[in-house]
């Protein structure tokens, strides 16, 4: 599929399980998943062409719920729930206990570590996956990991 979205039913019966997984890892709540799927795919339907296209549809479902997931927990100031298991002594840890205040961690960061730390540290993404996803290179990425080290450490 190129372009903008021509049948966003179909689209919705394909791929809205994409969706609605990768809204409940994050938002880690179904209710709040269906109710991200139903927003994400009701922002396609007002606007088809915000899908150029660049990417597969799959890709571009991931990237959006993400985002929109991300704003929504930012919203709410329930980021907690991503890190919670993320941090362990100081360092991160997937899925390990949290031992500071991960709610008050992801509202410090900047939206583009914010997201990275999710990718990295909660999916388990590489540095590549991670830069094929935000459309930059494997170093930028590297360069943000060391930068969202650096602000973990600076708050302990």
């Amino acid at each position: 599929m190129a372009g903008a979205i021509d049948d966003i039913e179909k689209v919705y019966r394909e791929h809205g399980y994409i969706v609605l997984r990768r809204a409940g890892q994050i938002l880690g709540d179904a209710e709040e998943a269906r109710e991200a799927l139903q927003d994400v795919f009701l922002s396609l339907a007002s606007r088809p062409g915000q899908f150029a296209g660049d990417s597969s549809i799959a890709t571009f479902l991931y990237r959006v719920t993400t985002n929109y997931c991300l704003n929504r927990l930012r919203n709410r100031r329930r980021r907690a729930q991503l890190i919670d298991r993320a941090v362990v002594n100081g360092s991160w840890t997937t899925w390990a206990p949290a031992s500071v205040d991960a709610q008050d961690a992801l509202q410090r960061l900047p939206e583009v570590l914010a997201r990275i730390a999710v990718y990295y540290f909660i999916d388990e993404m590489t540095q590549d996956e991670i830069a094929d996803l935000l459309g930059c290179s494997r170093r930028v990425v590297g360069k943000k990991l060391a930068r969202l080290q650096a602000e973990f450490e600076s708050w302990t």
